[in-house]
Formats: structure tokens, C-alpha cells, sequence
């Protein structure tokens, strides 16, 4: 793949799927010819793209968009200028299926960096709004919420531990249901109505049902039997259990069935008639 000044050639290793990334001396070697100081902070040029790459990996491959969706629900309310809406519009997107991670692909060390990389470039953006020590208040709030949330999801995972009820809907809320109040506080600060808690209530439900309705997805039947064991037995089994043993299938239909009414409430309280509101929570529906 050709480059201006650097090419980089990516062959991948036998071990793990991690790639090996060589660059051409004699191109480069002017990349540390200049002082520190000289260095701006960007993600333009040579530098930038190398830290951007599995940024920029992931946001090649788009997913649907939901996220952008709900913002610009919200913004029927909020009135929020192209301009301010497209600065909190930046979307760091997930792992799309069907393509290997970005750690897989740039390593593990390479991936973290490139993402502590853009949450400092998306709090850059973060002065253009109006209030901006008041959007950087929100911005920190949320992103301490969002990894203290997905760390405790993490611990989970990886220890095997099952969580209560309420330690559950306290992870979503931190690290889902905070990217949605994130987005929705960082519009109101642009934004010269006078909505206020509502909404912000409104972005924890909505958060709080997307990562439930994600969940059961992913524990279907369909979903479940896709799963990396071979053993077609075992997946049945516990398809089954759910089904017919704990009834969790059944309960979290009737506790997505409470967070809409929920949600329905809440939109009542703010201000009736937005469709595009109306058509996202259809959406959410099981």
C-alpha cells in the first residue's frame, strides 16, 4: 500500500493473528529529524495515521448507526446547529461482524493507544461548543462512568462471576446508558432550550434497553447455537434451561416490556409528536 512519505507493509504473523509491520528506512528516517517541540498534536501526516490506523480501521467499516440515530431524535427537541451536532456526532464504532478486530490486526498495545489517542482528540473538538468547561465536566463524568462500567463487565467475564440483577443494570447504565447521556448532556450545553433531566432520564432508559435487547439477542436461540463450542448438545441444553428452567427469556421480555412504558412515559413528559423518537423505540421492541 502506497503512502506520500512512508510505506507500510502489514504480513501476517503465525502466532496469534498479530501482524508485523516493517517501513522503509530511508523513507522514514526523516520522521525523527526534527526537535519535540516542532510535533503538533494531530491526526494528520504520517505520524497521525500510523497512531489513527486501527481507528480508522474500524470506522471503515460502519454498522448501523443506531447511536447517530437516537442524537439526531434527541436533537428534534433540542434544535442543536449542523455544526455543534456533528462535533458531539463523533462516534468511535464498535467491532463489526465479519471482520477481525482491530487488535488482531495492529496488536493489542497499538489498539489501546490509537483509542486513548481519540478520546483527546474528540475533547479537542469539545471547545467549539459554547460552554465548553461545562462540556468538559460532562465529557470526563461520562468516560469515567463508560470504563468503570465496561472494567466491571470485563472482571466478569474473565472471573467467570455472575452478577445481581442491580449490579447489572448499574454496569449498563455506567457504560452504555453514559455514551447516550454523554451525547444528550453535550447537546444540551449547545442547544437553547430548556429540557433538562427528562431527557437525560430518557437517554439512561433508552441505554438501559438497548444493551438488554443486544443481550437476549446475542442468548437466542438463533444467536447462542453460532456459538465457538462445537458441542450442538450443550448450546441446546442451555437454550432449553433458559427457556424452561429460569424463564429468563421469558422475564427479560417482561422487563423490556416495563422500560418501554418507562420510556413512553418519559417522552410524554418532555414533549409528544416526535417521530423519529417514536420510530427509534419501535425499533427497540422484542
Amino acid at each position: 500500500m502506497q503512502r506520500s512519505q512512508c510505506q507500510r507493509t502489514i504480513e501476517e504473523g503465525k502466532r496469534g493473528g498479530m501482524l508485523c509491520c516493517t517501513f522503509q528506512r530511508a523513507d522514514c528516517r526523516n520522521l525523527y529529524s526534527f526537535h519535540p517541540a516542532q510535533a503538533s498534536i494531530s491526526a494528520d501526516g504520517v505520524t497521525g495515521q500510523i497512531v489513527m490506523a486501527p481507528f480508522n480501521y474500524l470506522m471503515e467499516r460502519p454498522g448501523k448507526n443506531f447511536r447517530r440515530q437516537v442524537l439526531a431524535a434527541f436533537n428534534v427537541w433540542l434544535q442543536v446547529d449542523e455544526v455543534s451536532f456533528n462535533i458531539v456526532d463523533r462516534d468511535g464504532s464498535k467491532l463489526r461482524r465479519g471482520f477481525p478486530s482491530a487488535h488482531v490486526v495492529f496488536g493489542v498495545a497499538q489498539t489501546i493507544n490509537s483509542a486513548n489517542y481519540v478520546y483527546f482528540l474528540a475533547q479537542n473538538e469539545l471547545l467549539a461548543l459554547g460552554s465548553s468547561t461545562q462540556a468538559f465536566q460532562i465529557f470526563n463524568e461520562e468516560l469515567v462512568n463508560l470504563h468503570h462500567g465496561q472494567g466491571m463487565e470485563l472482571f466478569w467475564r474473565d472471573t467467570l462471576t455472575i452478577p445481581s440483577e442491580k449490579e447489572y443494570y448499574q454496569m449498563i447504565s455506567n457504560k452504555t446508558g453514559g455514551l447516550f447521556r454523554l451525547a444528550v448532556k453535550l447537546l444540551q450545553c449547545a442547544s437553547s432550550t430548556t429540557y433538562t433531566q427528562d431527557m437525560v432520564c430518557l437517554a439512561d432508559i433508552i441505554g438501559l434497553i438497548f444493551q438488554i435487547c443486544d443481550d437476549y439477542k446475542n442468548l437466542s436461540s438463533t444467536h447462542i447455537l453460532k456459538m465457538h463450542t462445537e458441542d450442538r448438545d450443550m448450546k441446546a441444553h442451555a437454550v432449553l434451561y433458559m427457556q424452561t428452567v429460569t424463564h429468563s427469556f421469558e422475564y427479560t421480555r417482561a422487563t423490556l416490556c416495563n422500560l418501554q412504558k418507562q420510556a413512553h412515559l418519559t417522552i410524554k413528559n418532555i414533549q409528544p409528536g416526535n417521530e423519529m423518537i417514536d420510530q427509534i423505540m419501535a425499533a427497540l421492541e422484542i
